[in-house]
């Protein structure tokens, strides 16, 4: 076979391949009538659909206020590197999460929050003290500190390495309606593409050790911080601070008391035997 025939053949392969691999994928369907009917918990909130990636943490913070308040979804995930299940119908919005309520299209995971407290709270299906602390300065400025402050540590924690990238990517393969082409192509080009990013990352946000930096934050949230993510043992792990107090909630000078009255009669007796 000439070389040229030889290279159309193997192209040729290649596609008929993917072609085939797509035709046998399974396709994302709409929600049935009866999924849709059981969907939400009142008449004003469902259905509703979350266009996520499962390891972004902005698209869970939105499955977790769903979860908190027992409100039925659907998640559908986005595939990274051809964005098909959004990029119809999006209006060129690329990003997730992207919430859908009914027809009516929700993006940005705080606008996101806001809309399902607001559905809660007309439906009546929530305490009006919780969306009241849902919308309190405390709320509002810990919610703010989660999105920029610490959900940007997270990306650089889980693509330390090619490694690290490629087993986070590990999810693509759960993914159902994922063909194999999509499953492996996202694997190998997004863990890279991440992986690569990572110093970027790292470089904008200010991130010198990202280990360090997430430990950082979390105590940040405790009473009592400790600003050391590499606390050194104490020389001494049990230190007394009464050095005069025995373990047995003594101290010395009463032992030392006890101790020679324990020695008199011993005393007394060797004199009488003298006299």
């Amino acid at each position: 076979m000439v070389p040229g025939r030889r290279t159309a053949g193997a192209a040729g392969g290649l596609i008929a391949a993917g072609l085939l691999d797509r035709a046998l994928a399974p396709q994302l369907k709409p929600l049935s009538s009866v999924a849709a009917a059981a969907v939400g918990t009142s008449q004003s909130i469902g259905p509703v659909r979350v266009y996520q990636y499962a390891i972004c943490p902005f698209c869970n913070k939105v499955k977790s206020l769903l979860d908190l308040y027992q409100v039925p979804y659907e998640a559908v995930d986005v595939n990274p590197l051809t964005k098909k299940e959004i990029k119809a119908w999006s209006g060129g919005y690329r990003k997730v999460p992207i919430s859908m309520f009914g027809d009516e299209q929700v993006n940005d995971s705080p606008v996101i929050a806001t809309r399902i407290m607001d559905e809660l709270e007309a439906a009546g299906t929530i305490p009006k003290k919780d969306a009241a602390r849902f919308r309190s300065p405390a709320a509002l400025k810990w919610a703010e500190w989660s999105d920029k402050e610490f959900a940007v540590l997270l990306f650089p924690n889980i693509t330390r390495n090619f490694d690290e990238a490629y087993e986070a990517f590990g999810y693509v393969h759960e993914v159902p309606h994922f063909s194999l082409v999509d499953k492996w192509s996202n694997q190998f080009v997004g863990a890279f593409a991440m992986w690569m990013a990572q110093g970027k990352i790292k470089k904008k946000y200010g991130i010198e050790d990202e280990r360090a930096a997430v430990y950082v934050a979390l105590v940040s949230l405790t009473p009592n911080p400790n600003p050391n993510p590499n606390p050194s043992p104490s020389p001494n792990p049990n230190p007394n601070p009464n050095p005069d107090l025995r373990r047995d909630g003594s101290t010395r000078a009463s032992a030392a008391n006890r101790s020679q009255a324990a020695r008199r009669p011993t005393l007394q007796t060797s004199a009488s035997s003298a006299a």
